[in-house]
């Protein structure tokens, strides 16, 4: 992977976390993360399994990530 990697080079909304995550910390960019979370627990989330829902760059140069958990596949009603 480049040493140099440009802010228009990353696209990471609606990936998962994991694939994003590595991608960030071979390219050595500096980010940070929080947590987006429903304000009901009426369905399930797999909490193991987090996507990209947003990101920013701050003035400072830091990528500023929210991650998601996605809704558990396994309803039954």
């Amino acid at each position: 992977m480049a040493d140099f990697i440009k802010k228009t080079d990353i696209y990471a909304v609606g990936r998962p976390w994991r694939v994003i995550k590595d991608l960030l910390n071979d390219a050595k960019v500096v980010y940070n993360i929080s947590m987006s979370k429903p304000t009901k627990d009426f369905f399930p989330l797999a909490e193991e399994e987090l996507y990209v829902i947003r990101q920013r760059w701050s003035d400072e140069g830091i990528l500023e990530i929210t991650l998601a958990a996605r809704l558990k596949s396994s309803i039954i009603f």
